[in-house]
């Protein structure tokens, strides 16, 4: 018997068929029937004269600011046949530069952003012609026909025009703030950046720019309005995204206006009444001294497993407040950035397991006890309501401890250094995440597989 490795090949040359290389055929045309060029040219000539006559007068009535000034063109928005390639309405003589491109998942529509110069327009209107009504080629085909007959439609663009990102993130009214991603291209880079400085926008330090041959991506700090003004007075803008920044702005570069921004967010909070759902944390305390904490955390929702210890969050690794603001706000990132309100559907209670500083560690073999009386603790304070607790007080990688439900509408979860008593050693081992016991189901989120276990 031959080795393993060491096998005569499969011999499938008789099965060939030899033969010439032809490239798949990319059916631009849609499937759609030959354009009448007369009627096809005349109507995006039309289009194009519309467009920019709305321009002229939009511009007439627009009120700038006395260090803006109008640009020599005009964002124009494009619809093209599918399997059409936007970049070939580009004419760099002409200075018609091509911006962002979307394609539609449903029907595979094609539409892309053009700023045409005011001067190159009539250059436009002439190809149009020229395609309707100009001669035919040698081979009998409209002049321009490349050009012209993958061309839907033309209108002007608007902010959506520009968005290639989520649509649910694009910003609804006009002075909400965020951080966009900016999309230029390189040559006008100072130009978009000079505009924005000019409207008072926070543009992001240079090395936070990612630059690619073809354009430049910037951070902006902006409202909504500032946006669809530089359309107005800043040619090269390509492409907007919502920015992914990180929270370094806030934490570092913001750190003496942290308390106003907090501020505004609190303003900006409607806060939960008493009779909803509440999240009771089993960690180092809460100091409920915060702005953004108080009017979701009472001070009788303060409670600690031993009365020695104060409830609020006293040691000097606190952590107990931060994991507070997480479960009852979520990523304050998004929300500082924004000017929208925010509804808040649930409270926090907190139950302290963890010593305060000045006192012994917690005993490994009494981490199971220690979780029981905080849920015990919790479930007494409040009877009636539902509740999620989360135990984060312990170090990541951290064996869990389960505590059984105490009723039927509440839940509690806690780290623990050692086993539990409530379930085999082997089981708390196991990567628990989550437990929630409702009043009607169970829902378990990573659960580990337990066949064959104790």
């Amino acid at each position: 018997m031959p080795p393993e490795f060491d096998r005569p090949h499969i011999d499938i040359s008789d099965q060939a068929d030899a033969g010439r290389y032809r490239s798949p055929s990319q059916n631009v045309g849609g499937g759609r029937a030959p354009r009448i060029r007369e009627e096809h040219g005349a109507m995006l000539r039309d289009q194009l004269r519309a467009s920019f006559r709305e321009e002229q007068q939009d511009r007439e009535e627009v009120e700038l600011p006395d260090n803006l000034e109008l640009t020599d063109g005009a964002y124009y928005e494009v619809e093209l046949r599918r399997g059409a390639k936007a970049e070939k309405l580009e004419r760099k003589t002409d200075r018609i530069a091509v911006g962002a491109t979307k394609i539609d998942p449903e029907t595979e529509q094609i539409s892309t952003v053009v700023f045409i110069p005011d001067e190159s327009v009539p250059i436009l209107e002439q190809i149009f012609e020229d395609y309707a009504t100009g001669a035919l080629t040698e081979k009998g085909e409209p002049q321009r026909k490349d050009y012209v007959d993958p061309i839907e439609t033309i209108r002007r663009a608007r902010l959506f025009s520009f968005w290639t990102d989520d649509p649910r993130a694009l910003p609804e009214r006009a002075q909400d703030r965020m951080w966009w991603e900016v999309w230029c291209a390189p040559e006008n880079t100072h130009e978009v950046i000079a505009v924005f400085r000019r409207m008072d926008c926070r543009v992001a330090d240079e090395d936070r720019w990612l630059s690619f041959p073809e354009t430049r991506v910037i951070p902006i700090f902006a409202r909504r309005a500032d946006i669809e003004l530089a359309l107005v007075v800043a040619k090269g803008i390509a492409e907007l995204r919502r920015g992914s920044d990180t929270p370094t702005f806030f934490l570092e570069e913001e750190r003496e206006n942290q308390y106003d921004w907090a501020a505004d967010l609190a303003e900006r909070t409607v806060w939960p009444g008493v009779n909803v759902p509440r999240v009771c944390l089993l960690d180092t305390g809460v100091n409920r001294s915060h702005l953004l904490l108080e009017p979701a955390l009472a001070e009788g929702d303060l409670l600690t497993v031993n009365s020695d210890w104060v409830a609020t969050d006293n040691v000097r690794e606190s952590h107990g407040t931060e994991m507070a603001g997480l479960a009852l706000h979520g990523d304050l990132f998004a929300r500082l950035q924004d000017s929208q309100g925010h509804r808040l559907e649930h409270r926090l209670e907190s139950v302290r397991i963890m010593p305060a500083d000045g006192f012994d560690p917690n005993e490994p073999a009494r981490i199971g006890s220690i979780t029981l009386s905080a849920v015990a603790s919790a479930s007494t304070a409040w009877q009636s309501q539902t509740k999620t607790a989360l135990a984060t007080g312990q170090p990541a990688g951290a064996p869990v401890s389960i505590a059984p439900p105490p009723a039927r509408d509440s839940a509690m979860i806690s780290t623990a250094r050692g086993g539990c008593s409530a379930f085999p050693a082997a089981m708390c081992a196991m990567p628990w995440k989550r437990i929630v016991w409702g009043r009607s189901r169970t829902t378990r989120l990573k659960i580990p597989d337990r066949r064959g276990m104790p």
